[in-house]
Parts: C-alpha cells; structure tokens; sequence
C-alpha cells in the first residue's frame, strides 16, 4: 500500500540510482570517493527540478546559480597542481656525472718560441 502523504517507493528509488548511474558512466567515466557527495548532490538537484516536474532551464539555471553563491567552492581545490620537476643532472654516457671541462694553461707553451733555435 502506497502512502497517499508520501508518495515515495521502490521505483522512485530505483529510477533515481539508475540517473547517476547513466550520468556517471556517460559524462563523467569515474568519480572519486573524495568528491561522490558533490556528484550525489549535483544529480538530486537534476532529479529535483527536472522537467517534468515543471521546471525549465532558465529556473534551473537561477537556482543554480543561487545554490553556487557562498559555498567557497573554488577550482584551485578541485585541480590537482602538477609538481615542477628539477631537471636531471647532465651525465656522459658511461653514467659518470657531467662536468665544466677545465681550462689548463701550460706555462712553457706562452714563453717566446725555443722549439729549432740553438
């Protein structure tokens, strides 16, 4: 027997998971345990003032966007930041780290020229 007050029942709540899950797998592919109360709560808001309950887009869209107002919600917390990588040290190819060559200076090379005099 259905309750004439409350009309809920087994369909409603089957008809309802079969949504999310329609919407899960068709937009969005995977959803992360973090983030499920925020999709659970944008598909009861779909399910609440769908159309053919009466409501339109653009009363939809009002609602929404009164519903978006004060909530502090922000990208910045929902975008994971990619960490910068340091660059890899410059080895050779025996694997032994890269360094500066150093500049050697031979004195006996800079004197005036001794090589066939004499």
């Amino acid at each position: 027997m259905i309750d004439s007050v409350d009309p809920a029942h087994t369909n409603t709540v089957e008809g309802f998971f079969a949504i999310i899950k329609r919407g899960i797998y068709g937009v969005y592919h995977h959803v992360s345990q973090e983030h499920l109360k925020r999709y659970l709560c944008e598909f009861d808001f779909r399910y609440n003032y769908r159309t053919a309950l009466g409501f339109d887009d653009s009363t939809r869209a009002t609602l929404a966007v009164k519903g978006i107002a004060g909530s502090g919600l922000c990208t910045d917390s929902l975008v994971a930041k990619p960490k910068r990588a340091e660059p890899p040290e410059p080895r050779w190819p025996d694997g032994s780290p890269y360094r500066e060559p150093v500049q050697l200076t031979f004195s006996f090379l800079t004197g005036p020229d001794t090589v066939g005099s004499g």
